[in-house]
C-alpha cells in the first residue's frame, strides 16, 4: 500500500499466470494514474512443485516483484541449498508490461525460497539488491550494474530494513529526512549480523574512482556499523535512526522458559551528523571504532552515532 499515492497493489496467481491488480485505497474504481488496472508478468518460470518465494515492493511510479525457486541441495550431505531468482520491474503509470528483468542463482544455509535475497528502491532512480553482496542499479538502465559493494562475510539469508517514507510530526507538518542522511539496515542470519549503512554512499559514486567492484575495506569500515544480531531482538530503521527492542531477560534463556508478559528495553541509535555534533546530554556519542568477530575475521567499523537506552520498559504489543 502507498497512502501518498492512494494506491493498493494486490499480487496473485491463477494457475501458471501471475498478476498485480492496482486500485485506489479509497474505492473500487480504477486508479486514475495507472496505465491499466492489472500488471502482467511476461513469463512465470515453472516451479515443478518446488518451494517458491515472492516479494513485492514499490516506490513512486515503480513496482517490483522478486520470484525465487528452491532448486535443491548443493551436494550429498551438504547444508547448502541452491535457489534461482528473478526480478521484474514495472513503471505502473506508463505500462502494464514489465520494463526490465534481473536474475541469478544463490546458495543459502536454508531451504526456504524467501530468504536468499532481498531488494529495495532508493528514492526513484536506484534499485538496491542484496545477494552475496550489495548491488546497485539505475532503474532507467537495468542492464548496467552501477556498483557492487563487497561484504566482509558470506551471507545470503538476509532482510533489508529501509523506510524512506515521509513522517508526520505532532504539529501536522510533513517532513522527510535528507536522503543523504537516511539509513539502510541489513539483518543477516548464519551468521547472525546486523549492518547499518547510510544511503548517501549509493548516491554519490564519485569516490569509487571508476571502480565497478568495491572491496569491503575500501567502503565499509568508515561508512557503516556492524553488530552481532540476536534473533529475539526486534529492529526498525526510520530515516537516520535505528530502533532495537531487547527482551529484559537473559537472551540465552530457552524459548519455552520465557515468561508471559516479558518486558522489552528500547535502544535507539541516531546516525545524523547533526545529532553527533550537537548532542547535549541526551544519550552517548559513540565515535570510537567497534569490532566483532565473524567467521574468524575481525570486522571493525566506526560510523559515528548517538546511542540512547530508555529507562522505561515496554510490553511486546505496545
Amino acid at each position: 500500500m502507498d497512502s501518498a499515492q492512494n494506491l493498493i497493489a494486490t499480487a496473485y496467481s491463477v494457475e501458471d499466470n501471475f498478476f498485480i491488480d492496482l486500485a485506489p485505497l479509497d474505492g473500487n474504481c480504477v486508479h486514475p494514474q495507472t496505465a491499466g488496472p492489472t500488471l502482467f508478468l511476461p513469463e512465470l518460470p515453472e516451479s515443478g512443485g518446488r518451494e517458491e518465494g515472492w516479494r513485492i515492493k514499490g516506490f513512486g511510479k515503480y513496482i517490483a516483484v522478486r520470484h525465487s525457486i528452491v532448486l535443491g541441495g548443493w551436494g550429498p550431505g551438504s547444508r547448502k541449498w541452491m535457489a534461482a531468482w528473478w526480478m521484474q520491474i514495472w513503471d505502473w503509470q506508463h505500462s502494464t508490461a514489465s520494463k526490465s528483468v534481473l536474475h541469478g542463482i544463490l546458495s543459502s544455509e536454508t531451504s526456504s525460497a524467501d530468504d536468499p535475497s532481498d531488494f529495495c528502491f532508493l528514492e526513484n532512480n536506484r534499485l538496491f539488491v542484496v545477494t552475496e553482496n550489495l548491488e546497485l542499479f539505475s532503474i532507467e538502465d537495468m542492464s548496467q550494474l552501477l556498483a557492487c559493494f563487497l561484504l566482509p562475510i558470506s551471507t545470503t539469508t538476509i532482510e533489508i530494513i529501509y523506510n524512506p517514507r515521509p513522517r508526520t510530526q505532532a504539529q501536522g507538518t510533513t517532513w522527510i529526512s535528507d536522503p543523504k542522511d537516511q539509513l539502510l539496515s541489513i539483518v543477516a542470519w548464519n551468521p547472525n549480523v546486523f549492518f547499518i549503512v547510510p544511503t548517501r554512499i549509493f548516491f554519490d559514486l564519485d569516490f569509487l574512482e571508476g571502480r565497478a567492484v568495491i572491496p569491503w575495506q575500501y567502503w565499509g569500515p568508515l561508512n557503516s556499523r556492524v553488530f552481532h544480531h540476536h534473533w529475539r531482538c526486534e529492529t526498525a530503521t526510520i530515516g537516520n535512526r535505528v530502533f532495537q527492542g531487547f527482551p529484559a531477560i537473559d537472551m540465552n534463556m530457552p524459548a519455552d522458559d520465557v515468561p508471559d508478559g516479558t518486558e522489552y528495553k528500547l535502544h535507539m541509535m541516531d546516525f545524523s551528523p547533526l545529532a553527533v555534533k550537537r548532542c547535549q546530554g541526551v544519550g552517548q556519542v559513540v565515535e570510537e571504532p567497534s569490532t566483532i568477530v565473524l567467521e574468524g575475521q575481525f570486522i571493525t567499523t566506526s560510523l559515528p552515532y548517538v546511542g540512547v537506552t530508555l529507562e522505561r520498559k515496554f510490553l511486546y504489543r505496545e
